[in-house]
């Protein structure tokens, strides 16, 4: 399995962890680092971010007042993450 995989992977549970509660970017950005091994480089991270968004399993909110974007899964990501 491919690095870009396991960060998809991990991102899954880790949002479903926290479901139905949206992570703050920043967050889970941070749990990615520190529990995928090896450390990811930030730009896999956001690939697989937005490899997830495109196939709607997650969506990113943004916050108007501070332009942070908090994750969130889609009942689609919910199916998906049950199973790891």
């Amino acid at each position: 399995m491919n690095e870009v995989n396991v960060i998809k992977r991990f991102i899954l549970r880790a949002l479903m962890a926290a479901y139905p509660t949206p992570l703050p970017g920043e967050a889970l950005d941070a749990a990615v680092r520190t529990g995928v091994n090896p450390r990811p480089l930030m730009s896999d991270v956001e690939l697989a971010k937005r490899d997830l968004e495109a196939r709607g399993m997650i969506v990113g909110t943004r916050d108007p007042v501070d332009d942070s974007v908090s994750w969130a899964l889609t009942p689609a990501g919910v199916i998906q993450a049950k199973p790891l």
